[in-house]
Formats: C-alpha cells, sequence, structure tokens
C-alpha cells in the first residue's frame, strides 16, 4: 500500500521553502498527490477560479530545487562521514557546530542511522553517534530547512539517545532524553511516521522497566498509526513489540499469536535483521516449552543461514543461547550450561549486560547434571 502525505504535509511541500523530502519524493512521483495539491491550492486561492498553471509550475520547480538538492546531499554524506569519523572525538563536535559544509540533514540521516546499527553492537557507541548527530541537529539551518522539520530531527535524535541508554540499562537518563524528544516533537510538523519512531524506541524503555501496561497502551496507538499511515512494516514491527512485552512480563506464551501474526509481513530482502529478530524471538518462546521444542529446533535450523549475516557479538550470543535452550529442553544439560557460558560472554562483549545477567541466572537453574 503506497503511504499519501497528509494535507499538512501537502501544503509544506507547495511553500517555498519548507517542504519535507519525503513529501518532495512522493508528490514527484505521485499523480493522485499532484491532483489534491492542485485542489489545496484552490483552497489557498479563497475560492477563486484558479489559474493552476503558473502556480503549480513554480511549486514542481522548488520541488525538483529540492529533490536536487537532497540527492546532491546523500552522495555526498558518506564522505562527510568518513571525514567526520577519521577525526579525534574532541574535533568531531566542533566540526559539525561550525563547519557549513557538515551541517547537511544527508549527512545526520547517516549518523542515526549507524546509531542504530550500532545498538545492537555496541550501546556506548550508539550514544556517541547520537549526541554527534544531536549536535549536528542543533547546528541546522531552520530557515532552509524548515523549522517544523528540523523540530522532527531533534526529536528523532533525542529518542536515539533515550534508546541507546536504555540499552545500557540507564533508565533514568532514557527518561530524560524522551521527555527532550517529546518537546521537540510538539513544535514539529506531527508527521504520523515521525512520532511513530519516536514511541517506538519509548515502548522499548517501558518493556525493559516492567511497566507493561504502558508499553501495550503505546503498542495499540502504534498499529494506529501505521495503519493509518498503510506501513505495513512497521505494523509488524508492532506486532513484535506486543511479542517482547508479555516475554518480558514472563507470559511469551500470550505474545506468540502476534509475533506468528507479524512475520509473514516481514521483508527479509528489506530488512532481514528484523525477520532474524522475529525468528529468534518465537525460537525463544517455543523452545521454554517441551510441547514445541520440535518447532523450535527446525526453525533455529532455519535461520542458521541469517544468523551467519549476523556475525556481531549480540546476535552470535542469541544463536548460542537459544542453542542452549534447545539443549536444555532435549536434556543436554552439559552442552546448555556450556553454550548458555559461550552466549554471556558474547552478550557482554556487546555490551548488553541485562541479557548477560539473564543467561547467567539460566545457568544457575540448570541441573547440576
Amino acid at each position: 500500500m503506497q503511504i499519501h502525505p497528509s494535507d499538512l504535509l501537502l501544503k509544506e511541500a507547495f511553500q517555498e521553502r519548507n517542504g519535507s523530502r519525503k513529501v518532495i519524493e512522493h508528490v514527484d512521483s505521485c499523480s493522485w498527490c499532484r491532483q489534491r495539491l492542485k485542489t489545496l491550492v484552490g483552497h489557498h486561492l479563497n475560492g477563486k477560479p484558479p489559474d493552476y498553471g503558473p502556480i503549480l509550475d513554480r511549486t514542481f520547480r522548488s520541488l525538483q530545487r529540492w529533490q536536487a538538492e537532497y540527492a546532491r546531499e546523500r552522495a555526498e554524506a558518506p564522505r562527510l562521514f568518513s571525514s567526520l569519523l577519521g577525526m579525534p572525538p574532541q574535533r568531531r563536535e566542533l566540526v559539525v557546530c561550525n563547519h557549513p559544509r557538515f551541517q547537511t540533514w544527508g549527512l545526520l540521516e547517516i549518523l542515526l542511522s549507524e546509531s542504530c546499527e550500532q545498538i545492537f553492537i555496541d550501546a556506548a557507541r550508539s550514544e556517541e553517534l547520537a549526541n554527534l548527530g544531536l549536535k549536528l541537529a542543533e547546528s541546522l539551518d531552520r530557515a532552509h530547512y524548515g523549522a517544523e522539520r528540523v523540530e522532527d530531527l531533534r526529536a528523532r535524535t533525542w529518542a536515539f539517545i533515550g534508546n541507546s541508554r536504555r540499552a545500557q540499562a540507564n533508565f533514568k537518563g532514557a527518561e530524560q532524553a524522551f521527555t527532550r524528544s517529546r518537546a521537540h516533537l510538539l513544535a514539529g510538523t506531527g508527521d504520523v511516521l515521525e512520532r511513530a519512531s519516536v514511541l517506538r524506541l519509548k515502548r522499548s524503555l517501558y518493556t525493559y522497566q516492567g511497566r507493561f501496561e504502558d508499553a501495550l497502551r503505546l503498542s495499540q496507538k502504534l498499529l494506529i498509526l501505521f495503519e493509518e499511515a498503510g506501513d505495513t512494516h512497521g505494523i509488524a514491527n508492532s506486532l513484535v513489540g506486543i511479542y517482547l512485552v508479555y516475554q518480558t512480563k514472563g507470559e511469551a506464551s500470550q505474545g506468540v499469536p502476534f509475533l506468528r501474526q507479524a512475520i509473514p509481513m516481514i521483508d527479509r530482502s528489506l530488512d532481514p535483521r528484523a525477520l532474524l529478530c522475529a525468528w529468534n524471538n518465537l525460537i525463544d518462546a517455543l523452545s521454554i516449552d517441551k510441547h514445541s521444542l520440535l518447532e523450535a529446533q527446525a526453525l533455529l535450523a532455519r535461520a542458521r543461514p541469517l544468523y551467519r549475516r549476523f556475525p556481531q557479538p549480540s546476535f552470535q550470543g542469541r544463536l548460542k543461547w537459544m542453542e542452549a535452550r534447545i539443549a536444555c529442553g532435549a536434556g543436554r544439560f552439559s552442552e546448555a550450561r556450556e553454550l548458555l557460558g559461550a552466549a554471556r560472554e558474547e552478550l557482554l562483549a556487546a555490551k548488553l549486560t541485562g541479557d548477560a545477567s539473564r543467561a547467567y541466572d539460566e545457568i544457575q537453574e540448570l541441573p547440576a547434571k
């Protein structure tokens, strides 16, 4: 299903300097939204018989200029990112705060994308990159990009900081970050997907804090937002999130139906990591039920090629953890103990101290033989 921007965002695209890149790219390729824009232009002219030609020509010339500029920023961003990481840490902040060539939307996108990647590898590194992204977001030209869009970016960046702190079990710091994120979000465009991206990360915090009812409430909000936007991937993510709430609550069996509903909606070619995480969660749930042990073992065999694509300690630790669960269910306790020990080491290497602690607890619960 195609996602169409709201009238508010479409009106922003009509303005000379405040259109968002997503809307620009969409309107340029969507005939239906171009027709809607004609209607909005008509309302803008207070019902006078409009001559659409000159107005739309000017509007789409502006859209094309923005599209070309964003394409240029995207093309240049990897080189800027590489240059930035080659600098001493203290200099990076000075550069993004003071050098106009580095103050681009495209570079900020890469910083946040890399921060997201690092959450599975090194949560402290993830926070470092998100903090650098925040300095960049605060330095963006509000007149050039649009004040409300910059507020959206600041909201998103604070949410990434909150998520990085959550992964490091710094829950107080995470709450502070999400409070800052909400303030910027309220000053932003009101874009549905921007709101959803913040709420999704905040739900993870509530889950880790044991605030299960709050997490489930946010999950329902997310489902509504993603359904409104026609975002299938977002719907799948929300369903997986509901499972994770029940799993953390100690009621994984209640969450399994949501997980089974989500997995077919995840596009393996688009987001293989999301599929692997969902499979891992299902194996986890099945492995603690002796009646589902064979299904868990079969699913693990199916998932092994995908695990090999992610050699990071966080994923390999979880693989060993699931292998240990299956070995334990089959009564191979010595093997399970060895695998859990290896899983714990991998998780510690990934600085996932909470998961490492839970793996250690499972070692202690194993029978002596």
